[in-house]
């Protein structure tokens, strides 16, 4: 559609352009030896000519003849409706901009994005600017709608209404709630839970606080795998899915100009890459890798449900971390088994993928063909720089299967070695879940505390984002995500 008149003068000229070159293949016509594809070619023209001509027209019949709009019964609808009616009143993108006390330029994103990246209240102010007209059924009062009701119905949906209250809703409606009650009434501060929610669950306003029920549509995070423990909180992971998908987009979105690579698959090359400066491996060296191969990591920490994600749109990839462990090597081992993931999954370009693991030890039975046993074996490598079976099989060896000598020979043959204790601890440790044996009390000690791990995450995600690309909710939300890091990290 086009919405202004440079768009106006570009497709004219490219009309022109086709016209020209329409009419040359016409008199190639004759002459060609391949006239069955010639042909073709001339028809897919031809339609594009058509196309460009049924814009003009559309474009200059409306401009400036206040021709009413029809009442949009669908929320769907309104994008386009605000572009018709302000042609149709004859009204510039700048015009419109001092009508509203905006920037030209904050019009033509507006409309460039079909009115997406403005909230609710905003969008509300032009349907009534541009007088628009609007069915009750699309823009709904909350008049007689508690937040009991809406928290029911979020339930009813199979989602968790806790975590929605207190990770995803902005902090005002959860002090509303706290404060006044589940039994007050939503009124105006409907329009804030659909600003927050609609984008995240693909809802619109009449979904969120009509009086049907909720449909929760899993198509819109595409391709999704759950890993998880047999009697997880379904409505919690659910929940979790849909808030890891739309925070992997947000950061891709604000971080749009970082460079990708093809991901290597060695872990020994990997290893060398991040240890070659001074023979060391720390949180900070591999975030800083992971982030130079163009993949965001966001490190998160709420309580419970999924620890580790993977999420895939096209050829970009974004890791998500929730974990609150202070153990370095844990946190490390769980980012190289992630990013294990996105480069199995690097060649799939055209599919939408997300994967959701509730990180925990394997069993015999997951390890015969479970993928999840070559994506540890894949992190132990990046980490020691070493084949980890062959130092596992040599720690065992030499405490001669004594769980009383494992702790010092670990040490040992760390130091021996050349390969970090800790991160050795935790594949022994790993080793032996999958025999029935909890080694992990004394592996634990055995690991190298950290309090920067979570900051120096959040800090590497906070320096490569541009947060100008985001919506204030879009914002707010992802702040909040990450700022949660101080509040629950535990040292």
């Amino acid at each position: 559609m086009i919405k202004n008149e440079r768009q106006l003068r570009i497709t004219k000229a490219r009309l022109d352009e086709f016209k020209e070159y329409l009419s040359l293949l016409v008199k190639r016509k004759k002459d060609s030896k391949m006239p069955e594809l010639t042909a073709i070619e001339e028809n897919a023209i031809r339609t594009q000519i058509k196309e460009l001509e049924e814009q003009i027209e559309e474009y200059e019949s409306l401009w400036g003849s206040h021709t009413p709009i029809p009442i949009l019964e669908n929320f769907e609808e309104i994008p386009r409706a605000l572009i018709k009616a302000r042609i149709s009143l004859g009204l510039s993108q700048r015009a419109l901009a001092e009508k509203m006390g905006l920037k030209e330029q904050q019009i033509q994103r507006y409309e460039s994005v079909g009115y997406k990246s403005a909230s609710l209240a905003r969008v509300a102010e032009f349907v009534r600017v541009l007088n628009v007209r609007v069915s009750n059924k699309v823009l709904l009062s909350t008049k007689g709608i508690t937040f009991r009701d809406f928290i029911k119905r979020i339930g009813d949906a199979g989602l968790e209404p806790d975590f929605i209250i207190n990770e995803i809703l902005p902090v005002k409606t959860k002090i509303e709630i706290q404060t006044k009650g589940k039994n007050q009434q939503i009124d105006e501060t409907g329009i804030m839970i659909a600003e927050y929610l609609g984008p995240i669950f693909g809802w619109d306003p009449n979904q969120i606080l009509g009086q049907e029920a909720i449909q929760i549509d899993m198509g819109n995070l595409g391709h999704t795998k759950f890993k998880t423990r047999k009697n997880a909180n379904k409505a919690l992971l659910l929940t979790q899915a849909f808030y890891t998908h739309y925070l992997a987009l947000l950061v891709l979105q604000a971080c749009s100009k970082l460079p990708t690579k093809r991901l290597p698959k060695d872990p020994y090359e990997i290893h060398k890459l991040i240890v070659k400066d001074d023979q060391s491996i720390t949180p900070e060296k591999t975030l800083r890798y992971i982030w130079s191969l163009g993949i965001p990591v966001i490190p998160l920490t709420y309580s419970g449900g999924l620890q580790g994600s993977h999420f895939k749109e096209g050829n970009r990839n974004v890791l998500i971390l929730n974990n609150q462990t202070s153990y370095q090597a844990r946190w490390m081992f769980i980012l190289f088994h992630e990013l294990w993931h996105a480069i199995q999954h690097q060649d799939d370009t055209q599919q939408k993928t997300l994967l959701l693991e509730d990180f925990q030890p394997l069993s015999k039975e997951d390890k015969i063909d479970n993928e999840e046993y070559i994506a540890n074996k894949f992190a132990g490598a990046v980490l020691l720089g070493r084949n980890p079976n062959e130092l596992i099989r040599m720690c065992v060896d030499e405490a001669q299967h004594d769980l009383v000598n494992l702790k010092q020979t670990v040490q040992r043959i760390g130091q021996r070695e050349n390969v970090p204790v800790d991160v050795l601890a935790n594949l022994v440790a790993f080793k032996l879940a999958e025999q029935g044996v909890n080694w992990w009390g004394t592996a634990n000690k055995l690991q190298t505390l950290s309090s920067k791990t979570h900051r120096v995450a959040k800090k590497i995600l906070i320096e490569s984002i541009d947060p100008t690309l985001l919506t204030p909710p879009d914002f707010d939300l992802l702040s909040r995500a990450v700022s949660r890091i101080e509040a629950n990290r535990h040292e």
